[in-house]
């Protein structure tokens, strides 16, 4: 599990053309684990258990 935070910052540059430019701000890959962060609300709002999610990552490197 890995958090990623980015802004898109739309546009014009100097040749006049539309450009969107994407620039990361930080990679978190510990994001917070207690009940009230982040991931554990999405998991729980797709109707799925944190210990079955983590069990499935787990499982999915040894294969």
């Amino acid at each position: 599990i890995i958090r990623i935070d980015y802004i898109i910052a739309c546009g014009t540059g100097s040749d006049g053309r539309e450009t969107d430019k994407i620039y990361m701000l930080e990679a978190n890959t510990t994001p917070g684990m207690t009940a009230t962060s982040f991931i554990p609300q999405q998991v729980k709002a797709a109707g799925m258990e944190m210990k079955d999610v983590l069990t499935e990552i787990i499982e999915n490197q040894f294969e």
